[in-house]
Formats: C-alpha cells, structure tokens, sequence
C-alpha cells in the first residue's frame, strides 16, 4: 500500500506498507515497476510468506525448500563449469554449503582434506568428468601453470 511520496534531492520516494508484516519503507519511485497486482514486500522473507501455497514461478518460496522444490538436484549445482555438492559440515565449504566434487574425489583418494592452496587438474579438459584416472593433484597454482605451459609445449 502506498503511504506518501516523498521528494528528495537523491529523487522521489515513495513511502510504502508491507502487505505481510506492516512495516513501512521506502523505495525510489522509479524502483516501483507497472505490476499485476498492488502487493508491495520490505524483504524477500515477507514475498515468500506471502506466497506460500500460491501457483506461481517462485521457486524459492517457503515450504519449497531442498527436497520439496522440484528444481532440487540431490545437493548437486554447477559452479563455473564444474560439479559441487551440498555438504555443509566441510570445513572448506562455501557460503552456500558446496564443494566441488573433483576436490572431494581427490580427497578421498588422498585420505585427508586438501588445503586451499591445492588444485586439482582434469586431464581431459572436461571439468565435468570427475573419476579417478582423470585428476592429478598439485600442490600449489604455480605447479598447475607450469604443467598447462608444458602442455602448450609439446602440442
């Protein structure tokens, strides 16, 4: 529900009340896009509540989490190319709780975790294929150059 607007020298505000919790906020009005319906969120938390049992494209909504949204990989996602894995208790686990799975191979290979500074290379060039016969693990990044610069070498 819009409130009021306001005029600033940053530009016009708008004065607005969440349609979930009741707060009020502002957004620049140029923020404010032609919509279907009139529902204005402070937070993604109050347009997910908000939402909940809806049929909408919103996969991210609350009681879809995981298992439950039927865009869910069982923990696997591709970053940059290469396959992670959802395992949060890793102590070398991104933000979101990932790996990628060819450190993880690696690891398991090896018997211990690899240290940050360790790189895995995938000898066939595909970083998507992560069995045993093709990684090789090195050390540090500039033992991984040398070996690339090497293979520009010899071809």
């Amino acid at each position: 529900m819009i409130l009021e607007f306001i005029e600033s020298v940053y530009g016009c505000s708008v004065l607005l009340k969440c349609d979930t919790c009741g707060k009020e906020f502002k957004r620049f009005k140029t923020t404010l896009k032609p919509k279907k319906t009139n529902n204005h969120f402070c937070c993604h938390k109050c347009f997910d509540k908000f939402n909940v049992g809806k049929n909408n494209a919103s996969f991210g909504k609350e009681g879809l989490a995981r298992e439950k949204n039927p865009r869910w990989n069982n923990g696997r996602r591709t970053y940059n190319g290469y396959y992670a894995l959802l395992k949060k208790e890793h102590p070398f686990a991104d933000h979101a709780g990932y790996v990628y799975e060819h450190r993880l191979v690696m690891e398991k290979i090896i018997g211990r975790y690899l240290r940050p500074e360790e790189q895995i290379h995938h000898i066939n060039g595909n970083k998507k294929d992560n069995t045993v016969k093709n990684l090789l693990l090195f050390t540090n990044a500039s033992e991984h150059t040398e070996h690339h610069q090497l293979l520009k070498k010899a071809s």
